[in-house]
């Protein structure tokens, strides 16, 4: 599962109300402090249950020297802690499909929704290499079997949906921002060619016994990488900022797309074939290792960080939420390796039974987890 930039029709509005709240609550809270040295008016908004505000003003609160108030909040400017990369959401192929049909009204309130500079301002964005469980079917970009110089490489797939939806959303970041939308690609499956159990779709029916990485095919695959990343800034224009190396490394899914590593063929894999093709090809790329959950980040870290000729490759950490808050690992995580930041990439809710009123609870959940991690060092979700 992703989080789903726009198959928010099913599960993702909740979460969009709640991170969108939080952090504007946030920035708003940032901003107006700043001002408050020449400013006396701060805006505030609301979202609250059993109202029916959601994101909705309020009146502007006055302040001034005898400002009523028995809260007094103090700020240490001379204690920071990590620098956050951003907030966003995945450019999947079902939230590309779901986006190309409604009309273009709707999609332009989608997009200001999300990235425009009263919205969201999303200023990241995770995206499948290949298809995933949130795909419309099973598809990979050289589906030439034995091809390993990958002569036939091509991503004119993702040109249908997915591209002209991640460049309407730049273009809307554009308007106000001249920062860009930092990509984090993350593959679930090679195509079914380069693993153990050569079958389509490539999943793993059997389990984890063979949907591994062929070894003849360990440079193959570094290289698909490295084509996805040129093809996408030479046909698209758009740039890929990092990515990791497995979705979900340690479960093989029966019924999508899945591969599985140890943390110890994830480190051999990143410091002989992926490390070394990206740092040639792509040198400014960060490469984020394990992109699972929290319960193993400690173990793998350790693994692959303690290795020199692999750890030198390696930007950071990406986790998921599955396995429970377990924030203490992050924690730990963090002070083991200070320099490698940890990113949140991947946490889906439920499916909401009935989307014009999603669960509460939910959006709870997401707030609950974005604040606990970014309290222990996390530096995006």
């Amino acid at each position: 599962p992703a989080i789903g930039t726009y198959t928010y029709c099913h599960k993702q509005m909740i979460m969009l109300k709640f991170n969108l709240a939080w952090w504007l609550l946030c920035t708003l809270c940032v901003a107006q402090a700043s001002r408050m040295e020449t400013a006396s008016t701060a805006e505030w908004f609301r979202t609250a249950q059993g109202t029916s505000d959601r994101l909705t003003r309020q009146h502007d609160l006055q302040f001034s020297a005898d400002f009523p108030s028995t809260i007094t909040v103090l700020i240490n400017r001379s204690v920071t802690y990590q620098t956050i990369e951003g907030f966003g959401g995945a450019f999947t192929e079902s939230a590309s499909y779901v986006f190309s049909k409604l009309n273009s009204t709707l999609q332009s309130q989608v997009l200001d929704m999300y990235f425009s500079e009263e919205g969201l301002r999303y200023n990241m964005a995770r995206l499948p290499i290949g298809s995933c469980d949130f795909s419309l079917g099973v598809y990979n970009y050289d589906n030439v079997s034995k091809d390993s110089n990958l002569d036939h490489f091509s991503i004119d797939h993702d040109k249908q949906l997915i591209i002209p939806f991640i460049k309407q959303a730049i273009e809307t970041r554009k308007k106000w921002s001249n920062s860009t939308l930092n990509i984090v690609a993350s593959p679930w499956s090679p195509p079914n060619w380069m693993k153990q159990l050569d079958t389509m779709p490539p999943y793993c029916p059997h389990g984890c016994s063979d949907c591994n990485l062929r070894d003849e095919y360990k440079r193959t695959w570094a290289l698909y990488f490295s084509k996805f990343i040129s093809a996408y800034y030479a046909e698209a224009g758009i740039d890929i900022w990092g990515i990791t190396i497995q979705n979900e490394p340690e479960y093989c899914p029966p019924d999508y797309e899945g591969m599985h590593y140890t943390p110890e063929t994830e480190r051999d894999l990143l410091k002989s074939y992926l490390g070394p093709q990206l740092s040639k090809d792509h040198p400014k790329l960060k490469i984020l290792i394990y992109d699972h959950n929290k319960d193993h980040v400690v173990e793998w870290a350790k693994t692959i960080y303690t290795d020199a000729d692999a750890t030198k490759y390696a930007w950071g950490t990406a986790v998921h939420w599955y396995s429970g808050d377990q924030f203490d690992n992050l924690n730990t995580t963090h002070f083991l390796f200070p320099d490698k930041p940890i990113l949140a990439t991947e946490a889906t809710d439920a499916r909401e039974e009935n989307p014009k009123n999603p669960l509460w609870s939910h959006g709870e959940h997401y707030a609950h987890d974005i604040i606990g991690d970014m309290n222990n060092w996390v530096v995006g979700f």
